[in-house]
């Protein structure tokens, strides 16, 4: 008979061996890790005191977990005010905005709010160069105020592995249309403003980011690498001209510069198919005027786009800049209650949302 003795102890740390992988591997990737409530209505992003130890790493890179909760905080309470001046204005109906609320099949109007919704089949080169069809949705927006152009975090909680669909976040956020964000909940770092409020303010440790997307409160865009501006820089960029840092977005690259696309036909941020991967970008026209595209991809009937596709595509739709948003199974592009394009991960077989860390969205 074997000595008991002898096979305790491998056994033993067999299953405490065990044990740790499996938590590791929940830790990683499953376990919602929680660093605040988010109320947006409020005006106050409310950090919690417990926040545990991994997260607080991620922000002390040059401050405490304490100071960077502080500074977020009163950051949050200021974004109900960044708007205090224009809320006074009278109401004025110009151009395409309606006395009352107008919804059609693919449009929606009202006093600040213009979104004109289609669809089409657009001709591109595979890798193989040979010619093909890309299905893309496109979203044309006008609007009298950009604090009709908001964001939504997931289960209204900042975090990592905070995941939610972007028709949820929709829906339960009364918006109108909807896109997928920069799925900021799948880096530990890299700054995070969003409504006026500050989240994150820890840069990439390594800028092999393709830039990031500033949006202000006057509807302007401004781009930066975070080695080059802290985010406090960036809150400031406009502030001499009256105007605060409303949204800041983590993706890249910017698709299109004055116009011109600004990427080449070797540049991608990360490709996982054979075939075109599902994009999804927002543009500039001009003041206040912006357009959203959203493109399927690997699938048979739609292959998908480069990055310089989609930034031709944003330029035949007028834009003067444009940003690379989160794209692949994340790309969603929602209108008044329903998905509109195909999202999947994995092609014909997989079609269906992916649960992200934020939207970009319009509501009243």
């Amino acid at each position: 008979m074997p000595n008991f003795r002898k096979i305790a102890f491998p056994i033993l740390f067999s299953l405490i061996l065990a044990s740790y992988t499996t938590y590791a591997a929940l830790d990683t990737f499953v376990i919602e890790q929680v660093e605040g409530d988010v109320s947006f209505d409020s005006g106050f992003f409310d950090f919690s005191e417990s926040t545990n130890d991994k997260t607080s790493k991620v922000e002390t890179s040059k401050t405490s977990s304490r100071e960077e909760t502080k500074s977020s905080s009163e950051a949050s309470t200021q974004s109900s005010d960044l708007f205090s001046e224009a809320s006074s204005e009278p109401e004025i109906i110009d151009g395409p905005f309606t006395a009352e609320p107008v919804l059609t099949e693919n449009s929606y109007t009202d006093r600040h709010i213009a979104i004109s919704i289609g669809e089409e089949d657009v001709d591109v080169w595979n890798k193989d160069h040979v010619n093909v069809q890309t299905k893309v949705y496109y979203a044309d927006v006008r609007l009298s105020s950009i604090k009709y152009l908001k964001t939504a975090l997931a289960k209204d909680k900042y975090g990592q592995k905070i995941v939610e669909k972007t028709s949820s976040m929709a829906a339960r956020n009364n918006a109108i249309f909807a896109v997928n964000g920069d799925y900021y909940g799948a880096q530990e770092r890299g700054y995070v403003l969003r409504n006026g409020s500050v989240f994150r303010k820890s840069a990439k440790l390594v800028d092999k980011d393709k830039g990031d997307l500033a949006i202000f409160t006057d509807g302007s865009f401004e781009y930066f690498k975070e080695a080059d501006h802290s985010l406090a820089e960036v809150q400031a960029m406009k502030e001499e001209e009256g105007h605060k840092a409303y949204q800041v977005f983590s993706f890249g690259p910017q698709l299109v510069k004055d116009g011109q696309r600004n990427v080449g036909e070797k540049e991608e941020v990360a490709v996982y198919s054979k075939l075109g991967n599902q994009r999804c970008s927002i543009g500039i026209v001009d003041e206040l005027h912006y357009v959203f595209a959203v493109c399927d991809g690997r699938l048979s009937d739609s292959w998908g786009m480069d990055l310089y596709q989609m930034a031709d595509y944003m330029i035949g739709r007028d834009c003067v800049s444009a940003y690379n948003l989160d794209g692949g199974g994340s790309a969603t592009f929602w209108f008044n209650g329903k998905v509109l394009n195909r999202p999947n991960t994995n092609g014909d077989k997989d079609i269906g949302e992916r649960e992200i860390s934020d939207c970009v969205y319009i509501a009243a």
